[in-house]
């Protein structure tokens, strides 16, 4: 179609075509590394106790009435001052079908930190393959340094393992 100019368009464009089909307006960047040291390193962080805090409990899968609190809380990290939502940015990641790769971490009831991962199978000539995205992740800033992002993030790692992912990505 070429350049939408039309302002109106531009915006219609955005919010019901693109933004729709899209996990991000960044192009991927792929690298290989060639060591795998996270596993080992986010085990050795749990066990010294990062996660023992009275009154909040281990990860958990994001139920359907735990999503307006992650919502919430996204919106609170990223999007504050806006009209936009995360739950309009990332469709895909907060589908029901997606629910159970998302963990979170509550406090006395709150959700305080959610990390969630969206799988998506990758094609390269006769090369397939599964990735786990990581996108956004965010803990309240008075819960932050206490390992609950940690937390999460090691339980959704265990969760790829579960489904095949073969590698994560951090989607920024």
């Amino acid at each position: 179609k070429g350049v939408v100019k039309d302002p109106k368009e531009q915006s219609r464009y955005y919010l019901s075509d693109w933004r729709t089909h899209q996990m991000s307006d960044h192009l991927p960047m792929w690298v290989e590394l060639k060591i795998d040291f996270g596993g080992e390193y986010l085990a050795e962080l749990v066990d010294q106790g990062c996660l023992d805090v009275p009154g909040v409990h281990r990860p958990t899968t994001c139920s359907p009435e735990d999503l307006p609190q992650v919502i919430a809380l996204v919106d609170s990290a990223m999007r504050e001052g806006s009209d936009q939502t995360m739950l309009d940015d990332y469709p895909l990641v907060y589908l029901n079908s997606n629910l159970d790769n998302i963990r979170v971490i509550k406090s006395d009831g709150r959700v305080v930190s959610v990390v969630p991962f969206l799988p998506r199978p990758v094609k390269i000539d006769d090369c397939s393959f599964s990735i786990g995205i990581i996108s956004p992740t965010a803990t309240y800033p008075e819960h932050r340094r206490k390992g609950y992002g940690l937390g999460c993030l090691k339980s959704c790692i265990e969760r790829m393992d579960q489904v095949g992912c073969e590698l994560s990505v951090l989607w920024t």
